[in-house]
């Protein structure tokens, strides 16, 4: 009686975690949309329901599982075998930005995002000695028409205050984009002599950083961290329709970086 009073709880508990996501609007608007496309059908407006059913379908594939999570695996997989203690001792570590945000609640005005593996990951490898710089890279604010205000300056502040770890600490300042960060690694690595740089972002980010950076004459040591599927134990259900807000963010880092290798192949 036990046994089956659990039975019917696990069933019940899978049911909900499918059904889940149709209270988020995602799964909400795919919702309309299916609703929308069988009601036009049955109206005779065969064009408008077609439509209707072909992007639930699209939104679907973007949003619902396993897709997404296959999409973000090919760019992850590349790496997956590289551990910090087997990667050689480079003259500077450069922490590419994207990581961590200003906030003004917060110590040190830094506030982490999902992306904030790049930090602690970059700081571990300066504790083990892999460097003796380390440079940092970041966004900004606007402080009115022409002056900025680094992200990266507030990170440096708590590197100095928290004694993290025992090193030389540049700051590239606020940089628009990865190409930008190159530029001023390539300047910045002119300027101390150095000739091979341990490159640390997230893994779905690499191979497009890497190929920008090399293209700087500098010799790049990749280590991938901030891995988002590839080892990282996923939830049920593992098949699903129903597009989430996570789903379509790893859609979106694809597109993102599939674009951009092809942009900067081109340029």
């Amino acid at each position: 009686m036990i046994k089956t009073g659990f039975k019917i709880m696990d069933s019940f508990l899978y049911i909900f975690r499918w059904l889940r996501p149709l209270v988020s609007p995602c799964g909400l608007l795919w919702l309309f949309l299916v609703i929308m496309g069988i009601y036009l059908l049955r109206s005779k407006k065969k064009y408008c329901g077609s439509l209707c059913l072909i992007a639930a379908l699209l939104f679907s594939l973007a949003g619902g599982r396993p897709f997404p999570e296959y999409l973000m695996s090919t760019l992850e997989k590349p790496y997956q075998d590289i551990r910090l203690e087997n990667l050689p001792k480079c003259d500077a570590i450069i922490l590419l930005g994207g990581g961590q945000y200003s906030s003004k609640y917060s110590p040190f005005y830094i506030e982490f995002n999902e992306a904030g593996d790049r930090v602690l990951h970059a700081f571990e490898a300066m504790r083990q000695g892999k460097a003796e710089n380390i440079v940092l890279s970041s966004g900004f604010n606007r402080i009115g028409v022409d002056q900025k205000n680094p992200w990266s300056d507030y990170l440096t502040n708590w590197i100095s205050n928290w004694d993290i770890f025992k090193g030389n600490i540049s700051s590239l300042g606020g940089r628009m984009n990865t190409h930008d960060e190159a530029q001023g690694v390539k300047e910045l690595a002119q300027e101390k002599g150095w000739k091979k740089i341990m490159l640390v972002t997230s893994a779905y980010h690499m191979k497009r950083s890497a190929e920008i950076f090399r293209r700087m004459d500098l010799e790049v040591v990749e280590y991938p961290v901030d891995f988002y599927v590839v080892g990282i134990p996923q939830t049920p259900p593992y098949f699903t329709l129903i597009p989430e807000s996570q789903g379509l963010k790893y859609s979106e880092i694809w597109f993102k970086e599939i674009i951009g290798n092809l942009l900067y192949k081109l340029y």
